[in-house]
């Protein structure tokens, strides 16, 4: 692989390049001009770093570039190119309002958040098998070129709700951002185009205490079954902790977990929290 593509950032990576240094609060007038360009900055390196991917892609691999497409092919439509997947098995899940992951305890939440590995969700897929379940090609695997590496949508989710808990909590307390702000943008229209896709039409029961649904049941996916998915298909990928390149981001298998809590127990706050 080309040293170029070494440099070539993760999603993230150009983002943490380019992240606003503030030491502390500042006006909206004084922000504006140097968060304006540093927008410009991280969408100009976003763009060089990706054209060299392509670049490399189209050069030196068999799955070029000018077969990555982001629409239909001539003569299919949408719905013969979205990627078939496995039916996850389904459980039944109770819902909580207040969990140990909404604990007002931050700094044991921290600890809870901060364990969450959504680089676990990234696959490693033969690019023959993706083909057949109407993948769109990815980029190569780092010595494993003859597979493509992919992200599980819901271990993206997660990672952007990382992102958005951080930069609350780093807003709230007046330091500088981990990530641009328009990184968190994207995130909520992430969330806003995740949710109407699922469209879940659950009709959540409320006792006038707002806190609807609160122990509700659902049906859901088993989330067991997903982690499992990834580990069995594990592109030991991990997220960047320092300035590592991208090729040095792999190689790096975790246990198998992803450091999350399934079915999280009922947190009782009231007596912090007022109904």
């Amino acid at each position: 692989m080309h040293e170029s593509t070494d440099q070539v950032l993760a999603e993230d990576e150009y983002l943490l390049h380019n992240s606003e240094d503030r030491t502390g609060r500042c006006t909206r007038t004084a922000c504006r001009w140097p968060l304006i360009a540093m927008l410009l900055a991280s969408n100009l390196v976003f763009a060089l770093g990706w054209g060299a991917t392509l670049l490399h892609l189209a050069n030196g691999s068999e799955h070029r570039a000018d077969a990555i497409v982001l629409h239909p092919p001539s003569g299919l439509n949408a719905a013969q190119v979205i990627a078939q997947m496995p039916e996850l098995p389904k459980r039944p899940v109770q819902l909580h309002w207040y969990t140990a992951y909404s604990s007002p305890n931050d700094t044991e939440t921290d600890i809870l958040w901060n364990n969450i590995s959504t680089a676990h969700g990234h696959i490693a897929v033969n690019h023959n098998t993706a083909t057949a379940q109407d993948w769109l090609p990815s980029m190569p695997v780092p010595g494993s070129e003859d597979k493509g590496l992919y992200l599980l949508e819901s271990y993206h989710q997660l990672h952007c709700l990382k992102i958005v808990r951080k930069l609350f909590f780093e807003s709230q307390a007046g330091i500088p951002l981990s990530y641009p702000v328009q990184h968190v943008r994207h995130c909520f229209d992430a969330f806003r185009q995740f949710i109407m896709c699922h469209a879940d039409n659950t009709p959540l029961y409320t006792l006038g205490k707002h806190t609807s649904g609160d122990g509700q049941w659902h049906m859901c996916n088993d989330w067991n079954a997903l982690r499992d998915y990834a580990t069995e298909r594990s592109a030991c990928f991990r997220d960047r902790s320092g300035k590592e390149t991208l090729r040095e981001q792999f190689g790096n298998c975790d246990d198998g977990l992803d450091g999350l809590l399934v079915d999280a127990p009922a947190l009782d706050l009231s007596d912090v929290v007022p109904v």
